[in-house]
């Protein structure tokens, strides 16, 4: 539930004026720390919790790369597609998938 609250709010889901741009707005190097943090949750062992995450990090990613930003993200989630640990593959994968739905081209 909190990736789902935490995804809302950075998107701005309810086109509130106020958190217009409050992800882009936050101190760089809190965002890389959160970044950080957010994207080792892609191992947990539970599936909910990748699925949720990976949805989080796509939004992230909507958000940055078009701005040129992160530019990190995708090249990593290839690596880690590669994984020998299943979930981590398949997290990586789901990932990169929900990226690609976010991501005008």
């Amino acid at each position: 539930m909190a990736a789902i609250i935490f995804k809302n709010f950075i998107t701005n889901r309810n086109k509130d004026p106020k958190y217009e741009n409050y992800w882009i707005n936050l101190e760089t190097s809190l965002r890389e720390q959160m970044k950080e943090a957010i994207l080792s949750v892609l191992a947990s062992p539970q599936g909910l919790v990748r699925g949720q995450v990976a949805n989080v990090i796509s939004a992230i990613a909507a958000i940055e790369i078009p701005r040129k930003e992160w530019q990190s993200l995708v090249p990593n989630l290839c690596i880690n597609a590669e994984n020998q640990e299943y979930n981590i593959r398949l997290a990586s994968l789901q990932t990169l998938g929900y990226i690609c739905e976010e991501i005008n081209p």
